[in-house]
């Protein structure tokens, strides 16, 4: 028996912490590019 057959890649919880982390990355880095180009 693999102890590792039916277990997903990563646990649901962390792969929505790591979605949500990505989008507010991907958010924050857009919102410092808008900022700089509008002369913040």
């Amino acid at each position: 028996m693999d102890p590792f057959e039916k277990k997903p890649i990563l646990p649901v919880d962390v792969m929505i912490t790591l979605a949500i982390n990505i989008v507010v990355a991907v958010l924050g880095y857009y919102a410092v590019m808008l900022w700089g180009s509008f002369g913040g």
